[in-house]
């Protein structure tokens, strides 16, 4: 709570006569009466697969540290629950973005891979992701994790015309 002070505007709201609420300036901000830290690790909501450019866009109930992203901790697969085709990503590109959604430009060795098996990511129907447990942590001042392993079907998915 010694770090968490709020200043405001007058533009930020009016009272019911139309009024401006008085400015609380960065020099004269209020102190938080109580603090309740963010203990909550992002939930993986969504991806967005772009076969042409190799792009893997990550979507999150929360803000996330893009840096913390373990690539080896996403595997793409062709169903959701029988992994006869699949490909666990392998290299690192490093990324800086805190974001809800993340953009996560695949390796090329990585995409030559994913396109060398046939059966899988040529679809919506066969490109799956697993994000596995701690694969990438949110902006908490102390981090929370990515704790709950899930596989979600592509949402959005552009296929390789290359």
């Amino acid at each position: 709570s010694a770090t968490t002070f709020i200043a405001i505007t007058p533009a930020l709201v009016a009272d019911m006569v139309g009024y401006p609420i008085m400015a609380v300036t960065n020099t004269s901000a209020a102190a938080v009466g109580a603090y309740s830290p963010d203990t909550q690790g992002p939930q993986f909501l969504f991806f967005n697969y772009d076969a042409n450019t190799g792009l893997l866009t990550l979507g999150f109930d929360e803000t996330v540290n893009a840096a913390t992203l373990r690539f080896k901790m996403l595997t793409l697969q062709s169903s959701s629950a029988n992994l006869t085709a699949y490909y666990q990503l392998q290299r690192y590109v490093s990324l800086t973005a805190l974001a809800p959604v993340i953009y996560v430009p695949l390796d090329p060795a990585d995409l030559l891979n994913i396109k060398i098996l046939l059966t899988l990511a040529t679809s919506v129907n066969s490109t799956f992701l697993q994000m596995n447990n701690l694969a990438i942590k949110d902006t908490a001042l102390v981090p929370n994790v990515f704790n709950s392993p899930t596989v979600l079907q592509v949402t959005n998915y552009t296929a390789d015309t290359v």
